[in-house]
């Protein structure tokens, strides 16, 4: 468990907005991990965290109509899931590895005003590593089902603006790594 006091939380009211010392509040969880060795070769890894938040008091200053009962910024379930697996050659070895993560819907402002859908993402990778050598080269991709999302919403006074942090696109990338 932990347990805020004077806990600050952004909010927005006919007079404008800013920070508030809006309650006491206390979020509880838990997380797993796991990582099973299934072959030589074949490693699975997971995870899978739960939280779950509350206010416990709000201040004086602060009414129900300003923020409702669920806190901002804090998604009840994400999950992982990985996989890789490492072909050995005569040369080194080559590596290919799978990363699947969600992340569920969690509310970007004190006032509930806005939800930011839950998301899934697949990450990727294949790395070749030369045997007894300090190098590696790699071909990497992020977000490879070119999911379109946004990790931070924000509506500005009375619904008048809107501002969100998208995250990229698919990317493709290489990459080289040297050991000294």
């Amino acid at each position: 468990n932990t347990a805020y006091e004077d806990m600050q939380v952004d909010i927005t009211t006919e007079l404008g907005g800013g920070l508030a010392n809006a309650a006491e509040a206390t979020i509880s969880g838990f997380e797993l991990e796991a990582v099973v060795q299934v072959t030589p070769q074949f490693m699975l890894s997971g995870g899978l965290g739960k939280l779950d938040g509350e206010y416990d008091s709000l201040a004086p200053t602060v009414t129900l109509w300003t923020i409702d009962s669920v806190l901002p910024n804090l998604p009840e379930t994400q999950a992982t899931v990985s996989g890789s697996y490492t072909a050995p050659l005569p040369s080194g070895d080559l590596t290919f590895r799978l990363d699947y993560s969600y992340n569920d819907e969690l509310y970007a402002t004190a006032q509930n005003e806005v939800l930011i859908p839950s998301y899934s993402l697949l990450n990727g990778s294949v790395v070749y590593r030369p045997n007894e050598a300090n190098w590696e080269i790699a071909l990497q991709g992020r977000n490879l089902a070119d999911k379109f999302y946004a990790d931070y919403w924000f509506i500005g006074d009375q619904g008048g603006t809107t501002n969100m942090n998208l995250e990229p696109p698919r990317e493709i990338m290489g990459r080289f790594t040297y050991r000294f």
